[in-house]
């Protein structure tokens, strides 16, 4: 039941593994997130652009 002191530091060390494990997925999960968030924004300026291109043929271009 009692842990003796040489134990004390070994759980340390395994916490501050584990902390630092976590945040090396939290910092690729930032990275994954802002990625998204690049494609989704990416992915409404190609429809803008499509739509504005579309507005400036007119209505007698062919419609395809």
């Amino acid at each position: 039941m009692w842990q003796s002191a040489a134990q004390v530091p070994v759980r340390r060390e395994q916490k501050l593994e584990a902390i630092n494990l976590l945040e090396d997925v939290m910092d690729t999960s930032s990275a994954t997130f802002l990625a998204c968030g690049a494609f989704f924004a990416l992915s409404f300026v190609t429809i803008w652009a499509f739509w504005f291109a579309e507005r400036l043929r007119g209505a007698s271009a062919p419609h395809v």
